[in-house]
């Protein structure tokens, strides 16, 4: 077992967490040349994607999160990857690009974490499109999910607007309420409230 290759991936990380991407980015690569068949490969392939993001390098970021991607087509940072490409299509006005990647994100996603963003994202998008019937799915999955869901509140205020916008006032009005008892922000409670 190689002590350096730790070594190196310590020191990428340290610069990585301390946002000095120029730096981890330096250091990435370092590993990936002296550890091709490193135990770090993909995190690592990933994370220089991450840096060029960073340093607002989009066109070199896409390129290398689909790197990551082909190198390793079922990999823990697969989802990550779809994730970060639909936030950049996402504010690059590119919604159905960001549909797209948004949506394998969710379907590839490991962690309920990544996967409920995902969904939060995909629903967001599809309203954007103004295909509020699609985002519906992944709305009611949003206001299932109780514990540990920051995006609960925004699920079940969308939720209800669609069904007040449908003419389903009681329904609306459950929902409502359900919204105003999440711990979201007090703009969304506001509203809800409101309501």
């Amino acid at each position: 077992f190689d002590q350096t290759e730790p070594v190196q991936l310590d020191l990428a990380n340290g610069f990585f967490l301390r946002e000095f991407y120029d730096l981890a980015l330096a250091e990435y690569q370092k590993y990936l040349i002296w550890f091709p068949d490193g135990t770090a490969v993909e995190e690592v392939m990933y994370r220089v994607a991450e840096c060029h993001r960073g340093l607002g390098k989009l066109d070199a970021a896409r390129e290398q999160y689909q790197t990551a991607q082909k190198a390793f087509p079922k990999g823990a940072f697969y989802a990550r990857a779809s994730f970060r490409q639909g936030e950049m299509e996402w504010n690059a006005g590119h919604f159905e690009d960001a549909l797209r990647f948004y949506r394998e994100a969710a379907e590839r996603a490991e962690s309920p974490e990544t996967r409920l963003a995902a969904r939060f994202y995909q629903a967001r998008t599809l309203i954007q499109l103004k295909k509020n019937p699609e985002a519906i799915p992944s709305l009611q999955e949003l206001a299932a999910a109780e514990k540990q869901n920051p995006y609960r509140g925004f699920a079940l205020l969308e939720l209800a607007r669609l069904a007040e916008a449908a003419g389903s006032e009681d329904e609306a009005r459950v929902l409502f309420t359900k919204a105003l008892d999440t711990d979201s922000s007090a703009l969304l409670r506001a509203e809800a409230g409101m309501k």
